[in-house]
């Protein structure tokens, strides 16, 4: 799988396919990332009809997604309650 590196560090996975035209970037959002069914069904349509895609993951989703697995939130304390106001 591809990735890109940031000039800081960070590693940023994605999937590029080529094709013509105006190009469709996937940004996931809540609790959707770049193999979730939304991502693969875009890219499936967008390589139907020959056009560009882009899908990938901000360079935390790893992170926060391993926290989860091990029975801890990915979003610290601090940041739920500002999200809450």
């Amino acid at each position: 799988m591809p990735e890109f590196t940031s000039p800081q560090g960070r590693r940023i996975a994605y999937d590029h396919t080529p094709g013509e035209g105006p190009g469709v970037v996937f940004l996931g959002g809540f609790r959707s990332d770049k193999e979730g069914t939304k991502a693969v069904f875009l890219e499936d349509w967008a390589k139907r009809q020959g056009r560009a895609f882009l899908r990938f993951d901000y360079s935390a989703m790893a992170a926060a997604a391993a926290r989860s697995r091990r029975g801890r939130s990915a979003i610290g304390p601090r940041t739920r309650r500002r999200r809450c106001r």
